[in-house]
Formats: structure tokens, sequence, C-alpha cells
């Protein structure tokens, strides 16, 4: 019975990081996305529709986003990845759902 209970556990830590991961990347894309286009053009432009289109950097206009706004676009997305998948891998780790492979059991004592 412990088996199917700690096989529940890895399921339920692996399926939940792939979930939170993809949720956690979408909404990074879609924030960021109206950091950018309303730092690098105002935010009347992002309120009139302008977009980023493509991967890559085409807008909806035509234009192209111009380099540093790509780069700030970028690091933004992976940073709020981290700023989220990060604490919940801990938690994970911490409530026993995940393990270090480089922890080495300490060889029990024949007594």
């Amino acid at each position: 019975m412990g088996c199917f209970f700690g096989l529940l556990g890895a399921c339920f830590a692996f399926v939940s990081i792939i979930v939170l991961f993809l949720a956690t990347v979408t909404v990074s894309f879609k924030l960021m996305e109206r950091l950018v286009i309303s730092m690098a053009y105002g935010s009347d432009r992002y309120a009139a529709g302008l977009r980023i289109v493509t991967k890559n950097f085409l807008m909806s206009d035509g234009t192209m986003l111009p380099g540093l706004w790509r780069a700030v676009y970028i690091a933004g997305v992976f940073g709020g990845m981290i700023l989220v998948m990060a604490p919940y891998v801990k938690l994970l780790q911490k409530l026993g759902l995940l393990q270090d492979e480089d922890v080495k059991e300490s060889p029990k004592e024949n007594t």
C-alpha cells in the first residue's frame, strides 16, 4: 500500500510541476508583453491593440520589437517563471514528494 501512495505522490508532483510551468510561462508572456509594449511604445499603443504576434518579435503593425526590449521581454519571462517555480519545487521537496538524487543515505549498521 505504501508503494501506491508513493506513486500517487510522485504523479501529483510531476503533473503539477508541468501544469504550473505551462500556466506560469503563459502568464509571464502576457504580462511581459504588456509591460514591454507599454514602455517601448506607450500604454496607448497597447490599449489600441499592438501586440507581439510571432516568436521573431514581429508586432501586429508589421514592425519589429527593438533589440533591447527583446532582451527585457525574454529576461522578464524567465524571471517570472523562476519566481514561481523555484518556491514550488522547494515546497514539494519539503513535503517529501521530490527528493535530491545526490543525497545518499547513510549505510545501516549491522547489529
